[in-house]
This record gives structure tokens, sequence and C-alpha cells, in this order.
């Protein structure tokens, strides 16, 4: 194979790659929220300790796809763009889930 070939192969593959890690973290995101769900409509402490796990798995991801991405700036500040997004909940998620563990009332939705 010639330079010129090897290096498509080789962006081919980091595309390919690229997307993959994109691909389980969407999974993992629907994870977080499904397990959140699962614990506001039961209060068992199992989906609690998950969404926990999740999160951390969600945050070592995302760091691991700016890793992948950057030497793209356009993709890195997309990325950049929407962390906020993608986290905007996780840190009160934590007090909400631990109140509700020590019995304290939920705030009724309003």
């Amino acid at each position: 194979m010639n330079v010129k070939s090897r290096d498509g192969v080789a962006w081919v593959d980091h595309t390919l790659t690229v997307l993959s890690m994109v691909t389980d973290m969407r999974l993992q995101v629907r994870n977080a929220e499904s397990t959140s769900r699962g614990f506001a409509l039961s209060g068992d402490e199992g989906f609690a300790r998950e969404f926990h796990e999740t999160i951390a798995k969600i945050s070592a991801a995302f760091a691991e796809l700016k890793a992948a991405v950057s030497d793209n700036p356009p993709q890195r500040e997309l990325l950049e763009s929407i962390e906020p997004t993608l986290t905007r909940g996780w840190p009160s998620a934590p007090r909400s889930f631990g109140s509700a563990l020590r019995g304290t009332p939920k705030a009724s939705p309003r």
C-alpha cells in the first residue's frame, strides 16, 4: 500500500472510532435518564447507585471523545459547546437523590 492509501485508511479508522465512541456515549446518556426516572418513580436506591456509576462513565467517555477530536478544531468546539447541556442536571441530582433516600419529601411538581 502506498503512503496516501495508508493515510486514508488511518483517517477512516479514526472516524469509525469516534463514531463508535459517540454511539456508546449516547447509550450511557439514555441509561442515566432511565435510571433517574426509575429512582424518581420507585425510590429504589439501586437506581441512584446506577445513575452515579453511569454519570462517571459518561464523564470519562466525554473526556476520551474530546481527546480523540483534539486535532479537529470545529469538532472540539462543538463538543465544548454541548458539554454544559450534557452535564447541566448532574450536580443537583446527587442532592435530590440523597434527600429522597433520607426520606425528605420531594417538592411537588408544578
